[in-house]
């Protein structure tokens, strides 16, 4: 799950390093076995068990490490997904931070 600012565009090229800096030397996957991909709406419902403009990081399904834009973190608080579609969820950064426990990096 990638967070981001709603107006940011994300670099696809930087959140690949940032996955791949994950792993060790000798445990990195190289860069063709890795194909990052918006989830299609069904692939997204059975990864997080919510619909589309409704997914929330609380009560996945499966659980998904959260990478966080460096830049929301200059922010006091961010809105995140709810649960349904008119729903959201208004989460400080000391609290995202705190309860998420995000891969924090350069996305833009």
């Amino acid at each position: 799950m990638v967070v981001i600012q709603y107006t940011a565009k994300m670099n696809k090229e930087k959140l690949m390093k940032i996955i791949r800096g994950l792993r060790t030397d000798e445990t990195k996957l190289s860069k063709k076995l890795i194909n990052m991909r918006v989830a299609s709406m069904e692939e997204g419902v059975a990864l997080s068990g919510f619909g589309h403009n409704a997914v929330t990081p609380v009560g996945m399904t499966v659980k998904i490490p959260m990478i966080v834009s460096h830049r929301v973190l200059q922010l006091p608080y961010i809105w995140l997904g709810g649960g349904e579609v008119d729903v959201k969820l208004k989460i400080s950064i000391p609290d995202l931070c705190r309860v998420f426990d995000p891969i924090i990096g350069d996305l833009g």
